[in-house]
């Protein structure tokens, strides 16, 4: 039989939770939550993607009205959306005059495109993982919720 370390035990506890404690969540605990999302391994480091944190009671209870009528979801602390963001890439693009750059340089110049969305897709969901565990690991449940990504 093999010895669990410790992230074995997190992984294999942990469970979608669709009731929540009304336990609030401290800012060092999101701030470490955080950390570890962003320490997920990204498509060419360039992290496609966005976290928006939710916190306010009445934007809460509208998703929870949005996604099929869940009112677990208002019920939580803080909900975290994690967005593929291909926009981030074009606007680096932009910022930095790549195209000049290739010009410049007689380097073929190629655009971000349609594939960006699938490396932005796996950058948020792998970041999204991370933090699920991060927080599984301090005693924090979570759920994921599809509905956001259907509407």
């Amino acid at each position: 039989m093999l010895n669990l370390n410790d992230a074995i035990k997190v992984l294999l506890n942990r469970v979608s939770l669709r009731k929540y404690d009304e336990k609030h969540i401290s800012q060092e605990e999101l701030n470490l939550i955080i950390d570890c999302a962003i320490r997920a391994p990204t498509a060419g480091n360039n992290m496609l993607y966005s976290i928006i944190m939710i916190k306010d009671k009445s934007t809460k209870e509208k998703l929870a009205i949005s996604c099929d009528n869940q009112p677990f979801i208002k019920d939580a602390d803080i909900i975290m959306v994690f967005l593929a963001d291909v926009k981030k890439l074009y606007d680096y693009f932009e910022i930095c005059n790549v195209k000049e750059f290739c010009d410049k340089f007689g380097i073929t110049y190629v655009k971000p495109n349609f594939q960006m969305l699938y490396l932005a897709l796996n950058d948020a969901l792998i970041a999204a993982q991370n933090a699920v565990i991060a927080a599984e690991s301090l005693g924090i449940g979570s759920c994921y919720i599809g509905d956001i990504a259907e509407r």
